[in-house]
């Protein structure tokens, strides 16, 4: 399956000083200021795609924190 970085996340990552995930956020992401992945595209979600290859092209150790509330 093809991602769709909808905000162009991968190549402005260095701009979060904290990368926090939404995975499986649908359209109820619960922090406007975490990354909402979702293998559907809704409103929120800022990642489109198949969770494993979202998740297989954030950088080692690059992220904070991860959520989910609706797997």
């Amino acid at each position: 399956m093809k991602i769709n970085d909808k905000i162009n996340i991968f190549n402005n990552l260095n701009d979060y000083s904290d990368i926090c995930l939404d995975l499986g956020c649908g359209n109820n992401k619960k922090n406007s200021s975490y990354i909402g992945i979702d293998i559907e595209d809704f409103d929120s979600v800022d990642i489109v795609g198949d969770i494993f290859d979202v998740l297989s092209k954030f950088p080692e150790a690059s992220v904070d924190k991860i959520v989910s509330f609706h797997f």
